[in-house]
């Protein structure tokens, strides 16, 4: 932004003067002008007054006053006078007296009123003519009133402060103050009156304030006056809760009279006034007055509907709450059927909970896809209203609903070789948020509609779509028949009515005989529920059972309808031969003879179970202790409901009743020595669970428990008897018992014989020596072990070669060392 640079006067001497203009911005920025050259010429000697302009007006007695004096030459003594009012003169101070061109300066007395103040200057005694100025010298305040607001009024937000100004010369500035003279807002003036808009302050109640208004002159007189008011800006309280008959954001479906009720709003300082309306306004500003503390009006006309109160008290505050809407249509039986109209909000969101979409108009719900899809439909005097929930269709498939509306139509599906339960007029194709086609069948093949059809979607609130379809130029007469499916990848995954299979047939659609003796559009109409049932069991399936075993059977039943109850519905628990049913948990069996303990066929009657509840109980079964050709033992489950099936399910096991067999390690050694002896072998329980336990019972003793399982071994105390018998058996751990082995072993009281044929002399290095060994008892008796020692006794005791089956022949090779004498 520029500045002036020398914005006060300077005057030239006589003679050529050059001047020159400079431009400076705030970064220091200049800008110099072309040098222009003017002559000066000074005729006679001049005084100015500068120090205050004429018509000026003042309140002061004494004023300084300053100047500047030209002079025609520098000789002589130089003078400035100042008279005031042609009185006497002053001789004023000059800065530089032997200049050209000096300041001056001087003080006066001014006189009440106007003053003419003259100034002159000369050098030598020759003074120039006067130069003069007026001055208006005043010290009356002016003279201000308030007329807005009056003294002591109640002020309620914004209020324009008003009065009058005036003096004998002339007014300067009014301002007003609110803070006890702190800060003053300029109000504006004309005319003799002033004027202030002013916003008291919010949610002050009952406060009292002081206004200051501050009238300013010309010559500096000011007048303030005050002017106390209360200020009131908070508007009554109290009215909460606004209740009503019908809840804002519902949808009737037949003109009825809402009322609506408040509390009493309160006010310290008076009794507030209530005014109220319901319309089809929505911010309509109410203005009938209410007695008491309620208020009704009928929803007459089909449309939004919206209630309005307000609340004011005695300074003027008020507060006012809009409610609403209140969907109104009009479906109501006695009203004439071409006059109905149904009051659903074309959005995608089916506000089932505020009635837009009633009980009434839902016809059933199909869990087949994983996540309940329902189905609702309606209608009024020129549309059909189809209400589709559970499906996001950007990413669910698409939609398909079949119409039937007047003679005529086709049972053949828009695609694929599936056969309608009726002749179709209508079909309706939602293959995305956005993108619906409507097709029409005109006598012989399906085509697009031009009938203004409309729907919409929500993707939020788990997905809905909204469809209105006119009925066409055709009045409907008849019945109106619907299916409605759900395609994923081109296949059905809901479809309604549920009774229908979803690969068909589709022998079953939604029928209403006539609409318009029809109320209820669900009532009578096809349903089918679906529950869920998972069972488990204790031991699981894969786990082998034997006899005597439990089985704990887990079973839980899910209604996985979103309105219906499952009701009268019962479990049947049949079990395999080898099975019965012991006890149950979870639940009372009623009439307890249904649940008899050993029985395996048992009647379970469930109680209610909620949509989306699920009822756990649990079954512990037994098997019987002999399971011999029952390789696996099986118990059906089954739901139903008024003697139709609902789900069933089957647990198998299989049971392990053969016991493990046992083998010695040795079976073709089957003789002892007497004394302590060590008997080993084997037990295998084939594919059964598992050797428990082997027992072997000595000749003359009882069963006794041996060390190990799979290997086993007994020690036994073999007497001095010819022959000695043990049984050995094995057991499972499902105690199946193997059929004893007996074992017959020769006892060996006689050492076996043995010789060896030495040559006359041995020499060092490798020799081979040959010999016999025999065993007299038991007869042929195999010698198992033969070896040699070759010198001192504590030498090693060398193994021989196995014997030679004929004739118990034995060859040694030996190292004999160099010298050693034979033995």
């Amino acid at each position: 932004m520029a500045t002036r640079a020398n914005s006060g006067r300077t005057y030239a001497a006589s003679g050529h003067a050059t001047i020159t203009a400079i431009a400076i911005d705030g970064a220091g920025n200049e800008t110099i002008s072309a040098p222009r050259t003017i002559t000066v010429n000074t005729p006679a000697n001049v005084a100015t007054i500068t120090s205050i302009e004429s018509g000026t007006a003042t309140n002061q007695t004494s004023l300084t006053l300053s100047g500047y004096a030209r002079f025609t030459s520098t000789s002589g003594t130089p003078s400035v006078q100042v008279r005031v009012n042609s009185g006497a003169t002053i001789e004023a101070t000059l800065e530089n007296p032997g200049a050209q061109l000096t300041a001056w300066s001087a003080t006066v007395t001014l006189a009440s009123g106007s003053n003419t103040i003259e100034a002159r200057a000369g050098r030598g005694g020759t003074f120039g003519a006067f130069s003069s100025i007026s001055v208006q010298r005043d010290t009356t305040n002016p003279n201000v009133t308030v007329t807005t607001p009056a003294i002591n009024d109640v002020l309620a937000q914004q209020i324009t402060l008003q009065g009058t100004v005036s003096d004998a010369s002339t007014i300067e500035s009014v301002a007003v103050s609110f803070d006890d003279s702190c800060t003053w807002i300029p109000a504006t003036f004309s005319g003799g009156t002033w004027s202030l808009a002013w916003q008291p302050p919010e949610d002050t109640l009952h406060e009292s304030y002081t206004v200051q208004v501050r009238g300013i002159d010309a010559a500096g007189n000011e007048q303030i006056i005050s002017r106390d008011v209360t200020v009131d800006t908070r508007a009554p309280e109290g009215i909460d809760p606004v209740t009503f008959s019908v809840e804002p954001g519902s949808y009737l479906d037949r003109f009825e009279t809402l009322t609506m009720n408040w509390n009493a709003p309160y006010d310290p300082y008076g009794t507030p006034t209530v005014q109220v309306t319901i319309d089809q306004n929505p911010d309509t500003d109410p203005t009938t007055n209410a007695t008491g503390t309620s208020f009704n009006a009928p929803l007459n006309a089909e449309g939004e509907w919206y209630a309005h109160i307000k609340m004011i008290d005695g300074a003027g505050n008020s507060e006012t709450s809009h409610f609403g809407p209140w969907y109104v249509g009009n479906t109501d039986l006695s009203t004439v059927c071409s006059a109905r109209g149904q009051a659903i909000t074309l959005d995608g969101f089916l506000d089932v909970a505020n009635n837009e979409w009633t009980t009434s108009e839902f016809l059933d719900d199909d869990e087949r896809a994983g996540q309940a899809r329902m189905l609702y439909a309606t209608w009024d005097a020129d549309h059909f209203y189809i209400g589709w929930q559970g499906a996001r269709w950007q990413i669910d498939g698409e939609l398909i609903a079949y119409l039937d509306t007047q003679t005529g139509g086709s049972t053949s599906a828009l695609s694929g070789a599936i056969t309608l339960p009726f002749a179709a007029d209508y079909a309706i194709v939602i293959e995305d948020e956005i993108t619906g086609t409507l097709y029409e069948y005109d006598g012989s093949q399906w085509i697009t509609s031009s009938l203004p059809w409309e729907f919409a979607h929500d993707s939020n609130n788990g997905g809905g779509t909204e469809i209105r379809l006119p009925f066409g130029a055709q009045v409907v007469s008849g019945a109106v028949q619907l299916l409605a499916l759900e395609l994923s990848d081109g296949a059905p995954i809901a479809l309604f009515p549920t009774t229908n299979a979803l690969t068909g047939p589709w022998n079953a659609a939604y029928i209403w005989s006539d609409l318009c003796a029809t109320d209820d559009p669900g009532d009578g109409q096809p349903t089918a529920l679906n529950a869920t049932l998972n069972t488990g069991s204790v031991p699981g399936t894969k786990a082998l059972v034997g006899p005597g075993s439990f089985i704990e059977y887990g079973i839980s039943i899910t209604n996985n309808e979103t309105n219906q109850t499952l009701s009268s519905a019962q479990v049947n628990l049949t079990g395999a031969t080898g099975l019965s049913f012991e006890s149950i948990t979870g639940i009372t069996c009623s009439p307890a003879a249904a649940c008899t303990a050993g029985e395996n066929t048992w009647t379970i009657n469930l109680p209610d179970i909620d949509p989306a509840e699920t009822a756990q109980f649990s079954v512990t079964a037994r098997l019987a202790a002999d399971l011999t050709g029952i390789p696996q033992i099986s118990t059906g489950i089954e739901l139903e409901q008024a003697g139709s099936p609902l789900a069933t399910a089957t647990r198998t096991h299989a049971t392990d009743s053969t016991a493990p067999t046992i083998a010695l390690e040795d079976p073709a050694t089957l003789s002892l020595q007497p004394g302590l002896q060590r008997i080993v072998g084997s037990a295998d329980d084939g594919t059964g669970i598992g050797v428990a336990a082997v027992q072997v019972r000595p000749e003359g003793g009882t069963w006794q428990t041996i060390t190990g399982t799979v290997l086993w071994e007994a020690v036994l105390n073999v007497p001095q008897v010819s022959t000695y018998s043990i049984d050995v058996r094995a057991l499972d751990a499902f105690d199946n018992t193997g059929t004893p082995v007996r074992y017959d072993f020769t006892v060996d009281t006689i050492s076996p014989t043995v010789s060896i044929t030495l040559p006359a002399t041995l020499r060092g290095g490798l020799v081979r020596l040959l010999g016999t060994a025999t065993d007299p008892l038991p007869l042929g008796g195999a010698i198992t072990d033969v070896e040699v020692q070759l010198g001192l006794e504590t030498n090693e005791w060398l193994p021989a070669e196995t014997p030679h089956a004929d004739c118990g022949h034995h060859q040694l090779s030996v190292v004999v060392p160099v010298g050693l004498a034979a033995d």
